[in-house]
């Protein structure tokens, strides 16, 4: 054999080599990235994501630990703010909440995985997806949050301290039974900052930097 084609067949090998190593990192991405119900009549449900990072699903081992600390959802009311894909919202659904709110200003993907969900396990529980900004959402159903006292789950993007400052002011004891925010000590700030500035949290889980703080007002 010449050297040449050697070359040749060498360049050719890489090249599949490349190819095929490609092939195995998007199946790794994709599996990474899956997003899935892991509890409830939805169990083993798959979420469509998005294919940018403008939208951060929430990590399947801080969902878990969230609802197992919760656990019987079926007399309350859980309302997803800032609701992205809709994973949070549509595993309370799945879990067998009374009724579902979620609000987001970009409903595509949470609209497209609920209606999705409800066709296929023919699901009967009352839910809404709402297109509309959160803060002002809840200071216009003050009156129905005081006497529904739902779940509130809070979740904008990392960087909006803003947000997170404007829903913390919020009569949290009043209008809801419990308040779940979810942050990050890199780009939010760090737990015991944010409690110093908001209060102690009942309960918190972490999953890298990544957190929960849950407040209780219906045990109080």
């Amino acid at each position: 054999m010449s050297m040449g084609l050697r070359l040749v067949l060498k360049e050719e090998l890489n090249l599949v080599y490349l190819f095929l190593k490609l092939i195995i990192i998007k199946k790794l991405l994709k599996k990474i990235m899956s997003l899935k119900i892991f509890a409830g009549v939805a169990k083993g449900f798959s979420l469509a994501t998005p294919r940018n990072l403008k939208i951060r699903p929430t990590t399947v081992q801080l969902r878990r630990k969230l609802f197992d600390s919760i656990q019987d959802m079926s007399d309350k009311t859980f309302i997803d703010l800032c609701c992205g894909t809709g994973a949070m919202g549509l595993e309370a659904l799945s879990r067998g909440v009374k009724h579902l709110i979620m609000l987001d200003t970009h409903i595509k993907l949470a609209d497209q995985n609920t209606k999705k969900l409800v066709d296929q396990y023919k699901l009967k529980t009352s839910h809404e997806v709402q297109k509309s900004d959160c803060i002002r959402w809840i200071n216009s159903h003050l009156e129905y949050l005081t006497q529904e006292k739902p779940i509130l789950f809070f979740d904008p993007p990392y960087e909006k301290k803003d947000l997170y400052k404007s829903f913390m002011e919020l009569p949290l004891n009043e209008i809801s039974s419990i308040s779940i925010v979810e942050g990050c000590e890199q780009k939010t700030m760090r737990i015991a900052e944010f409690e110093k500035i908001f209060g102690p949290a009942d309960k918190s889980f972490r999953q890298g930097t990544s957190y929960f703080l849950l407040y209780r007002f219906d045990v109080r």
